[in-house]
């Protein structure tokens, strides 16, 4: 059945909320009445179903279409081409017909999904269009809302098979589950219907736990679900110069998203008002950097003589010719503006000099040229401005009222306003003022639901030019705050302090506009718009009276507004800002409760500054710590007797319990202390002051038993692990981490919390004791959590945990491991994470090599990272680290390769890197490498080789003493390559068989056929070869397995005899091989 989910018998698009619908701002005219007296009104009836000049843009909008949905052309069947999503830019001035050319593809898109419907072909796309108001008025994220409501609407009315099969995809992807389907109905309530669940979100979540982290993932989420070869999505948002920080950070992010699949996203903006330095003229910058060539530009520009003269021949009823004298007069005044075309029409047929002849029934003008040019104003708002003021005057208030506030009005909503204006009519006599303004060309209705728009923006500004500023402006704007105000939705909040912050303190006296700000700029914040948030908190803080503000009536009020800004001011990175906020808390607080939060930013502003170092954070900390709470024994380099004195007085606050008793304090909420102490105790690891690490860990124990636990002391007891981890006291290690799990489990709301104690536990301390695969659910479900909460330093550092887990496991190289790292790269692209990026794309490009995508395989060049490149472009500690990265994988490389000269050279470099990372899985895949190849090359005179190879030995055997069972196949290579004989093989091959080692299985056995090829046994020399042969095939690693079958032809012809699966007991020496 043909879909009429987007026409009904004009091509109006449905649930759209008046944005796709007629406007002005196109080259088509709003539809004015439908009475059958237009012309003997004297009415020009502009033609409606047709666009002027605008085929070949029409024709770049159906490739990207076609493209973006993986077609050779719009109206052929699918050829199942990889689809990406696309980004259109779609630039010009006001009223040159960007929305009315979008209007026309989506009609031009309908048209032919109706033939393929008929033919049993592809059905209809999905249009989701909303339109930035002109200003700062609006509510964050409001033409996003309007795009969602009126898809929503138009997906439910179908009430066909797609509303089903949506709503299967959404439960698939899990769309609105959870937290953060909470938070995502509560911002698009519209979707709550479509999504299954009750609108909106709790009171208590939207006080706390609104995070736009949690919008920007649920929407990717959303958009996926939502798109498919059946049903594209065309994302239409116009006027994008006025876009709040939100939206302007949603829409990039979805942009950006080259994983988004069937969508088209099409951003439409006044060119000659976006610069490169305009927020959106960065986010397209931002976008076209990241996406390459499915970003696109698309300038419109004014229309050509010959279309305005067939423009007006169509309006007029007239041959081209019989119009030229008007076209050419009315082109040099619009220079072929389609919205100024109309006005200057409108202009001309009001002053009469083209008139309606009620005798011949036809358009008809007896002036000169020159007199019809001296008819029209050069000045479109001018223009509009003599219309308004030829209608009535209840009309004209209507009009003056809108304009300054919202651009769109229900009858009652007007009437309220009229009415604080002086002029009292009902809610009938209010909807006949709308009705006329809608004849008259300068409103059109929104929808079905009542609510009247301006049919253009230019409308809106002559409206407001219609009181000149000065005090009549002034109490407009009051009275209209007012009646928002009481009504006290969420967009009239915003209007309404953004009409109040704009007036002279005279005529707020009697409203609390600190107040209001700061409640309307936590409503911006619960959405992401940090930019408007502090704006408004600014003109909160502003209203203060300097003096007072800290006075006792003040205290707490000013309080938390400073509190609020200063959070606010750090997020954005307005460090100067924040700092005076710091300055101000603390020198004016009252207590040492009320400057905790400015003692963490003052820390985190240390962090965070140019010249900082790991040294400078932990001394800035201690300082804060002495500071405010006496602790004055603290140091930041303790002795060892220091040490020894801090863990005897912890034990003498246990009394003689375990440490294991710790998970049985009480709970506090106080996290303060907590946090700072966890700061100092992450930069003293990362500065690798263990002394300091330990001797910190046991004064906060001290603190949790007088004080008691809360949600960050399970994180302290956590890196403690880590730091004993790293001194390769490992036992100690293993208990600290066991309490942080137990008491981690107490503190199952604090999800934010959670993720930081997933990434010090998981990351970088448990899978060193248990089996490694066992810490990846754990890391995913923190790498979800910390996105959502905002933490992208800690949701990537999950992800770089799970990846390095399944590397150091021997997971398959499959095209499974290249998404998730194409998955999180992505994800660094988005949140501007470069140094993560960079791991990532490392990684990356192991797996080409190892698969068999590079000419060389020790060497990281290729499509995914270029060493060289990459390392040229980098200064300082960023190099340091990447280098490391690049060296640690060549040198696997390497040593699987059997390249010696690629492991000397990576060998030399590693060696000026600690043994230890803060990260379990990287440094347990380093050491492997760098202990295999070291050992390998201890005999050929590298005394440096064969240092590394002792100590690397002895972590593992330290290590495998306790349990773990990670180290101990590890170690048995270690042993066997030391000294080599088939026992040693044996043992190696059988350990890493038996914990699915697959990638080490296959070197022992490689190792060990030469270990028997330097004896001449021929025999086991091709058995264990073929083995590794096999095991190299199974790894995944293809370039390996090419390099074998050239060095051993007998290689090509082997096949393999074995029971059960690979990663089984009989995959390893006992296995029966062939060849």
């Amino acid at each position: 059945m043909q879909s009429e989910r987007f026409v009904s018998d004009s091509y109006r698009v449905h649930g759209l909320q008046g944005t796709i619908g007629p406007q002005g701002d196109e080259a088509y005219y709003d539809d004015r009445s439908d009475a059958n007296d237009d012309l003997e009104k004297g009415r020009i009836k502009f033609p409606k179903d047709k666009l002027y000049g605008r085929e070949k843009e029409l024709d770049r909008l159906e490739s990207i279409y076609a493209h973006a949905t993986g077609s050779d052309g719009v109206f052929s069947s699918p050829s199942f081409s990889s689809p990406s999503s696309r980004a259109v830019f779609l630039g010009g001035y006001s009223g040159v017909g960007k929305s009315a050319l979008v209007r026309e593809f989506s009609k031009r898109l309908v048209a032919g999904e109706a033939k393929k419907i008929q033919g049993q072909g592809q059905s209809s796309h999905f249009l989701a269009c909303g339109k930035f108001g002109q200003g700062c008025c609006d509510n964050p994220l409001s033409a996003v809302v309007e795009a969602t409501a009126g898809l929503a609407s138009a997906i439910q009315q179908e009430g066909s098979e797609d509303l089903e099969e949506v709503r299967s995809a959404m439960k698939k992807a899990k769309v609105g589950e959870g937290e953060s389907g909470d938070i995502f109905c509560s911002t698009f309530p519209s979707l709550a219907p479509l999504l299954q669940r009750a609108g909106g979100a709790s009171t208590s979540l939207q006080e706390s736990s609104l995070n736009f982290y949690a919008i920007k993932e649920e929407f990717r989420a959303f958009m996926k679900a939502l798109g498919t070869r059946r049903n594209p999505v065309v994302f239409f948002i116009d006027d994008m110069q006025w876009a709040d920080s939100a939206s302007l950070e949603l829409m990039t992010a979805l942009c950006k998203d080259d994983s988004l699949r069937y969508c088209v996203f099409i951003l439409s903006f006044r060119s000659n008002e976006v610069g490169e330095n305009h927020p959106f003229g960065k986010a397209i910058t931002e976008i076209r950097k990241s996406r390459g060539e499915n970003a696109e530009d698309m300038q419109l520009f004014d229309l050509a003589p010959s279309d305005i003269g067939e423009f007006i021949a169509d309006s007029l009823s007239k041959d081209a010719d019989e119009v030229l004298p008007i076209t050419e007069v009315v082109f040099s005044k619009t220079m072929g503006n389609i919205f100024y075309v109309k006005q200057a029409l409108d202009e001309l047929v009001r002053k009469n000099a083209i008139y309606y002849d009620v005798m011949c029934f036809e358009w008809q003008w007896n002036v000169s040229s020159v007199e019809l040019q001296n008819f029209m104003s050069s000045d479109v708002i001018e223009t509009v401005k003599c219309k308004i003021e030829s209608l009535p005057v209840t009309l004209q208030r209507a009009l003056i009222v809108m304009g300054y506030s919202r651009n769109s009005v229900d009858a009652e909503m007007l009437r309220k306003l009229l009415t604080a204006d002086g002029l009292f009519l009902d809610a009938e006599e209010a909807q006949v003022v709308l009705e006329r303004g809608i004849v008259e060309g300068l409103l059109i209705k929104n929808g079905g639901n009542g609510i009247v728009t301006f049919a253009h923006d230019r409308i809106q500004e002559a409206s407001e030019a219609m009181l000149p500023a000065g005090d009549s402006q002034c109490q407009l704007r009051f009275k209209i705050a007012e009646v928002l105000l009481a009504c006290g939705e969420e967009w009239m909040l915003f209007v309404a302090v953004s009409h109040l912050n704009a007036l002279p303190s005279q005529y707020t006296a009697t409203i609390d506009l600190a107040e209001l700000n700061l409640r309307v700029g936590k409503m911006a914040l619960k959405t992401g718009a940090h930019s408007e948030a502090v704006e408004l908190l600014r003109a909160g803080l502003a209203s203060l009276d300097k003096v007072d503000r800290w006075k006792h009536f003040r205290y707490s009020f000013s309080l938390h507004l400073l509190t609020t800004l200063l959070e606010t001011e750090f997020t954005l990175g307005n460090c100067e800002q924040a700092e005076m906020l710091v300055d101000d808390i603390l020198a004016n607080a009252k207590c040492l409760e009320d400057k905790e939060r400015a003692y963490l930013v003052q820390l985190e502003l240390v962090a965070n500054s140019e010249d900082s170092n790991y040294d400078l954070c932990v001394d800035k900390g201690l300082e804060i710590l002495k500071r405010v709470y006496g602790q004055d024994s603290l140091s930041s380099r303790p002795g060892k007797k220091d040490v020894l004195r801090e863990e005897a007085l912890m034990k003498v606050a246990l009394r003689g319990r375990p440490l294991s008793s710790l998970e049985n304090l009480p709970l506090t909420d106080d996290d303060v202390l907590f946090q700072l102490i966890g700061m100092v105790l992450k930069h003293s690891n990362f500065a690798g002051n263990r002394r300091l690490s330990t001797f910190i860990c046991y004064r906060s124990i001290r603190c949790a038993i007088k004080k008691g636990i809360s949600q960050s002391f399970p994180q302290i007891l956590a890196q403690t692990g880590q730091a004993y981890r790293m001194d390769e006291k490992f036992e100690k290690g293993q208990l600290f981490g066991n309490i942080a799990i137990k008491l981690s489990d107490r503190f199952r709301r604090g999800l934010k919390t959670k993720a930081w104690n997933i990434i010090f536990l998981h990351g970088g301390l448990l899978p060193l004791y248990q089996p490694p695969k066992a810490s990846l659910r754990p890391l995913l479900e923190g790498h979800k959590t910390a996105i959502l909460h905002g933490i992208t330093e800690v949701s990537l550092g999950c992800a770089l945990a799970s990846i390095y887990i399944l590397f150091a496991i021997g997971h398959p190289m499959n095209s499974l491991i290249e998404q998730k790292i194409l998955l999180y790269e992505n994800m660094c692209k988005n949140y501007n994470q470069q140094g993560f990026g960079t791991t990532f794309r490392t990684l990356r490009q192991f797996y080409h090599n190892l698969c068999g995508k590079s000419c060389n395989p020790t060497v990281l060049k290729g499509d995914a990272f270029d060493e060289e490149e990459t390392l040229s472009k980098l200064e300082g500690n960023a190099r340091k680290m990447a280098l490391r990265d690049s060296s640690s994988l060549r040198l696997q490389l390497a040593y699987i390769f059997c390249e010696e000269g690629t492991m000397k050279d990576m060998i030399e470099i590693l060696s000026d890197y600690p043994l230890q990372d803060v990260m379990a899985p990287r440094q347990h895949v380093r050491l492997t490498f760098l202990g295999l190849a070291s050992l390998s090359l201890k005999d050929k005179g590298k005394h440096k080789c064969s240092e590394v190879g002792v100590k690397v030995v002895k972590y593992f055997k330290n290590l495998a003493k306790i349990g773990s069972v990670s180290a101990r196949p590890v170690y048995l290579c270690l042993k066997a390559v030391s000294t080599p004989g088939k026992k040693a093989y044996d043992e190696a091959i059988s350990a890493c068989s038996e914990c699915n080692l697959t990638h080490l299985e296959a070197i022992m056995s490689e190792r060990c056929s030469l270990f028997f090829q330097k004896k001449d046994d021929t025999e086991q020399m091709r058995n264990y070869l073929t083995k590794a042969y096999w095991l190299y095939s199974d790894w995944g690693a293809i370039a390996k397995v090419d390099q074998l079958k050239s060095s051993h032809p007998f290689l090509k012809g082997s096949t393999r005899v074995k029971a059960g699966t690979v990663g089984t007991k009989a995959t390893s020496s006992t296995g029966s091989w062939q060849y």
